[in-house]
């Protein structure tokens, strides 16, 4: 999923700034990747 399509870009920011100590590689460089997969497990009962 693409949080881009989603209009989720300004929290993916301040996302970032919240967490750059965890982010930051061993090169400097903060990222936090736009792109993000949802796995949802659900068990139905059918009555």
């Amino acid at each position: 999923m693409e949080l881009d399509n989603w209009q989720a870009k300004a929290a993916l920011e301040a996302l970032n700034v919240v967490c750059k100590d965890l982010h930051t590689g061993d090169d400097g460089i903060s990222k936090t990747w736009s792109d993000v997969k949802i796995e949802v497990i659900a068990v139905l009962k059918y009555e």
